[in-house]
């Protein structure tokens, strides 16, 4: 039996992410073209239910 392979992630493209500091920050821009909520609670993720303080 084969092991799907994981697909490799897309490009980014200017204004899909920023630096804070030392880490790098998603926008929502990026997060939605990805598809989907990792529920990590990212700062600029469109598909969560909880406003959460920035």
């Amino acid at each position: 039996m084969d092991t799907p392979q994981p697909s490799l992630p897309e490009e980014l493209k200017p204004g899909d992410f920023y630096y804070e500091g030392e880490y790098l920050v998603f926008t929502a821009q990026y997060l939605l073209r990805r598809g989907y909520c990792c529920n990590n609670g990212c700062r600029h993720c469109p598909y969560r239910e909880i406003d959460y303080e920035d």
